[in-house]
């Protein structure tokens, strides 16, 4: 599944998910040789610096190519609605949650 990770800053990454573990995501971003993990606390998502960051996935696959040739987007200032949907990890026994 591809995803676009937004930081606080507003810029943009396009990643790969590698692997769920329950509350946690492994991703693959273009041009890093680490994989990174994201992981769901306190209603929110955390990259590996505990930096709060919101995962969102678009429908259309375009949207992932054209920023994946990018490989960091910085919008002069942040957007305010979200580009698509966001995904929650579910609670334990539920279906995942996409608003």
């Amino acid at each position: 599944m591809r995803i676009l990770i937004r930081y606080l800053d507003g810029s943009l990454r396009a990643a790969m998910v590698l692997a769920i573990l329950g509350s946690r995501l492994r991703v693959a971003l273009p041009g890093c040789e680490d994989v990174e993990e994201l992981r769901w606390a306190d209603g929110q998502w955390l990259n590996e610096d505990s930096h709060p960051v919101e995962i969102e996935f678009s429908p259309d696959p375009e949207a992932f190519d054209l920023i994946a040739q990018i490989e960091e987007v910085q919008p002069e200032e942040p957007p305010l609605e979200p580009l698509a949907l966001r995904w929650q990890p579910a609670a334990t026994g539920e279906a995942a949650n996409v608003n």
